[in-house]
């Protein structure tokens, strides 16, 4: 947590002392970053709202409002996170954080209650992960897709097309 608090008011004082710096996005997101896993979860978000207003075609761009859904998803703002896990899915498709939001808007609609769209969602997370094995995040969320589809459909299922529809899974 030292060596944070450290990194934190380094990435502080380029962004003070350089402003026209040209990898500013960087340390934008690297100082958000740091500051998320130091609890200071609505001062990174200033932070992200920051590196969005002004460098708005960052490569960073796509794991901030992945970042801010887990944030509104974490507070129980199923509506505000799916906003910001819906950027995502529409805009960086070729993002590497696109299987993830995908799999997060289904857990938001399992949440709000619409177990269709959780299962379509996690159906198309698994289909996502299989096509982009490439991806660092794509085996992770491949088995836990397979999990969570269990688990949906046991609410939008019925026990006779289980196995028919579990072997083309």
């Amino acid at each position: 947590k030292r060596q944070r608090v450290a990194t934190i008011e380094l990435y502080v004082e380029i962004i003070n002392e350089t402003p026209p710096y040209a990898r500013m996005d960087e340390v934008l997101y690297y100082l958000g970053s740091n500051l998320m896993e130091i609890g200071k979860r609505v001062d990174a978000l200033d932070i992200y709202r920051k590196l969005v207003a002004n460098h708005p075609s960052s490569r960073f761009v796509p794991n901030v409002l992945v970042a801010f859904g887990d944030y509104y998803f974490d507070a129980d703002e199923m509506g505000q996170a799916l906003k910001a896990y819906d950027k995502v899915t529409d805009s960086y498709k070729g993002s590497a954080v696109y299987g993830y939001a995908t799999y997060k808007k289904g857990w938001c609609y399992f949440n709000m209650a619409d177990k269709k769209k959780a299962l379509q969602l996690f159906l198309t997370t698994l289909q996502f992960a299989k096509e982009n094995k490439n991806l660092p995040n794509a085996r992770p969320l491949l088995r836990q897709s397979r999990k969570d589809i269990v688990m949906v459909y046991s609410h939008v299922g019925t026990p006779s097309k289980a196995i028919p529809f579990f072997r083309e899974v």
